[in-house]
């Protein structure tokens, strides 16, 4: 049986707070039976849901990274200067895989599992890719990344948050269990 709308989108703001008996207080006694028990799996399957996605999303067969990867060219209906394998590789700041490290910088939040920690919000992650990528072009003087970027960015951007928001929009509030929408 499905629990009640309000029930869920309460279940899911908690996610962006820690979740302690120090954070909760005296509100621990609010909860009733074993209502503490079913949040706790609740944001343990949403945080197994994103680290999924996270995994997911720097793979290597990864289609929303590929157009970061060695040798991809941006794509656009203008024909945009050839950046080839010879800039993306003369780029230092990629890992065996072409991945960029500020991909990784901007993915390496750890989700914490001993719940002292919020989870990531999926919007909070745009600012990280522009934080990251935008350190990397000044440090690096990328041209390849700020050329993807100025083409491809935004919707790299959308893809990210759209796809950890479907991960954490998977995983739905059931009594008990919690279960994860295929």
């Amino acid at each position: 049986m499905c629990l009640a709308p309000e029930y869920m989108l309460s279940a899911r703001l908690t996610l962006h707070h820690p979740m302690t008996f120090e954070f909760l207080g005296q509100d621990v006694g609010l909860f009733e039976g074993n209502a503490l028990h079913e949040l706790a799996q609740f944001r343990k399957y949403c945080r197994h849901s994103l680290l999924h996605c996270k995994c997911t999303l720097v793979g290597p067969n990864s289609s929303v990274i590929s157009v970061w990867t060695r040798g991809t060219q941006p794509s656009s209906n203008e024909d945009p200067p050839q950046v080839g394998m010879e800039e993306a590789a003369s780029c230092k700041s990629t890992d065996p895989k072409g991945i960029p490290w500020w991909i990784r910088i901007a993915f390496a939040e750890d989700i914490d599992f001993d719940f002292t920690s919020p989870l990531p919000k999926p919007q909070d992650l745009r600012s990280k890719i522009h934080a990251a990528i935008g350190n990397h072009i000044r440090q690096e003087n990328c041209t390849f990344c700020a050329r993807t970027f100025s083409s491809s960015g935004e919707t790299f951007c959308n893809q990210v948050v759209n796809s950890t928001q479907q991960a954490l929009d998977k995983v739905i509030v059931l009594s008990p269990p919690f279960r994860t929408r295929n």
